[in-house]
Protein backbone atom coordinates (compact mmCIF):
# COMPACT_ATOMS: atom_id res chain seq x y z
CA UNK A 1 0.00 0.00 0.00
CA UNK A 2 2.01 3.45 -1.30
CA UNK A 3 0.96 6.33 1.48
CA UNK A 4 2.56 9.18 -0.59
CA UNK A 5 4.23 9.90 -3.53
CA UNK A 6 7.74 10.90 -3.41
CA UNK A 7 9.77 13.17 -5.54
CA UNK A 8 13.25 12.05 -4.82
CA UNK A 9 12.78 8.62 -6.73
CA UNK A 10 13.73 6.12 -3.89
CA UNK A 11 15.40 7.85 -1.08
CA UNK A 12 12.22 7.84 1.01
CA UNK A 13 12.97 6.67 4.33
CA UNK A 14 11.44 3.80 6.37
CA UNK A 15 8.22 4.51 8.07
CA UNK A 16 7.67 4.12 12.15
CA UNK A 17 4.22 2.41 12.16
CA UNK A 18 1.85 2.79 15.20
CA UNK A 19 -1.38 1.98 16.31
CA UNK A 20 -3.55 4.17 18.46
CA UNK A 21 -5.97 3.33 21.40
CA UNK A 22 -9.09 4.41 18.62
CA UNK A 23 -7.30 1.96 16.02
CA UNK A 24 -6.16 4.88 14.05
CA UNK A 25 -2.65 4.11 12.62
CA UNK A 26 -0.06 6.67 11.95
CA UNK A 27 3.01 6.56 9.78
CA UNK A 28 5.82 8.48 10.03
CA UNK A 29 8.83 8.99 7.59
CA UNK A 30 11.24 11.62 5.96
CA UNK A 31 10.11 12.51 2.08
CA UNK A 32 10.67 14.34 -0.22
CA UNK A 33 6.42 15.27 -0.87
CA UNK A 34 7.03 18.27 -3.27
CA UNK A 35 8.91 18.79 -6.51
CA UNK A 36 11.53 21.47 -7.49
CA UNK A 37 14.40 22.34 -4.90
CA UNK A 38 12.66 21.91 -1.84
CA UNK A 39 14.62 19.26 0.52
CA UNK A 40 12.98 16.06 2.37
CA UNK A 41 10.46 16.52 4.95
CA UNK A 42 9.17 14.91 7.88
CA UNK A 43 5.74 13.93 7.26
CA UNK A 44 2.69 11.99 8.99
CA UNK A 45 -0.25 10.25 7.71
CA UNK A 46 -2.97 8.78 9.70
CA UNK A 47 -5.90 6.71 8.53
CA UNK A 48 -8.18 3.28 9.87
CA UNK A 49 -8.66 -0.05 8.50
CA UNK A 50 -12.04 0.89 7.45
CA UNK A 51 -10.53 3.86 4.78
CA UNK A 52 -7.86 1.29 3.23
CA UNK A 53 -10.89 -1.44 2.86
CA UNK A 54 -13.42 1.09 1.86
CA UNK A 55 -12.51 1.51 -1.86
CA UNK A 56 -12.51 -2.24 -2.35
CA UNK A 57 -16.16 -2.51 -0.94
CA UNK A 58 -18.14 -0.28 -2.87
CA UNK A 59 -20.62 -2.16 -5.12
CA UNK A 60 -18.99 -1.68 -8.94
CA UNK A 61 -21.46 0.84 -11.09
Amino acid sequence: MKLLHSHAGNDCGYPGVEQLNDGTIVATTYIKYRPGADKHSIVSTRFNLAEIDQPHTKPAP
